[in-house]
This record gives C-alpha cells, sequence and structure tokens, in this order.
C-alpha cells in the first residue's frame, strides 16, 4: 500500500453575495484576492483570498447543482477565526467595514481575549494573558497545559 499524505487544507466558503464577502474580507482584515474565476452570468464560481498565511477560498451557491449557500434564517456550526495580534483594533476595523458585533471584545478563562460578528460569520481572538489550564487527565494544574500570549 502506498503512503498517503494531506498536503494541505483550506476553508471553503459558499455564500450568497461572493463578491460583497471578498470586499468585506478586503477591507475588514487585509485580505488580498489571489484568483477569481466568474462564470458567464456573473456568478463567482471560485476565489481565493490570502488572509496572512491562511488561504480562504468561496463560491457562490450553484443550487442547480446541489451547491446551497446559508440564507442567514439559520446559526451555523462553523465560522472563519481569525487568531489576531490585536483583537480590539482589528474588531475595530471590522466594524468599520460593516460588521455588527454579536459579542465585544472580552476576555476569556482561557487566556484569550474574543470577539464575535455575525457579519460573514467570523470570529476573533487573540492570547491576553499567561494561565495555566487543568490537566483534564489528572484532574490538577499542569505545566504540560499552558498557553502564553500578551497584547
Amino acid at each position: 500500500m502506498a503512503d498517503l499524505h494531506i498536503h494541505e487544507a483550506f476553508t471553503y466558503l459558499r455564500i450568497n453575495g461572493a463578491a460583497q464577502a471578498i470586499a468585506f474580507y478586503s477591507q475588514a482584515f487585509g485580505a488580498v484576492e489571489k484568483f477569481r474565476l466568474t462564470e458567464p452570468s456573473g456568478r463567482i464560481g471560485h476565489a481565493e483570498l490570502q488572509l496572512g498565511p491562511t488561504l480562504l477560498m468561496l463560491s457562490e451557491a450553484f443550487p442547480e447543482h446541489g451547491l446551497l449557500a446559508p440564507d442567514g434564517s439559520i446559526t451555523l456550526g462553523a465560522s472563519v477565526h481569525l487568531h489576531v495580534d490585536d483583537c480590539d483594533a482589528w474588531v475595530a476595523r471590522a466594524v468599520a467595514a460593516g460588521a455588527t458585533l454579536e459579542m465585544a471584545p472580552t476576555d476569556q478563562f482561557y487566556g484569550e481575549r474574543s470577539a464575535r460578528s455575525c457579519a460573514r460569520s467570523c470570529s476573533l481572538s487573540c492570547n491576553s494573558r499567561h494561565i495555566t489550564l487543568p490537566d483534564p487527565l489528572l484532574g490538577r494544574l499542569s505545566t504540560n497545559s499552558t498557553m502564553r500570549g500578551t497584547l
């Protein structure tokens, strides 16, 4: 049997309003559009955005091919989570680009400062302090379960 390897994994969003999403990600987070394939009807069939070291892929819905996009009537079980250097500054930039906050930047018990936006199902966080987490196997604090970071 040959060795099989996964080389990369990409986040791929299927959304209504792909052009607007591209504009939002560019303005809010500095995404750089690397590629766009637009079909004759004007729908975006595939686009690639560089977000820091990560490539984000997206397209419009194509219901005629069974490729559906959320319509906003339900809460999705997934989002784009950006781990950033300054949560508050990035949130301010996203709000200036049109995002609506579901949760303002808040210090969390696990050592991150997090925020959530309903615009394009996005969340942001940064490490806010050094903490030691309980070791779930031993039920006590352990130096093996440490998160470090500063704002």
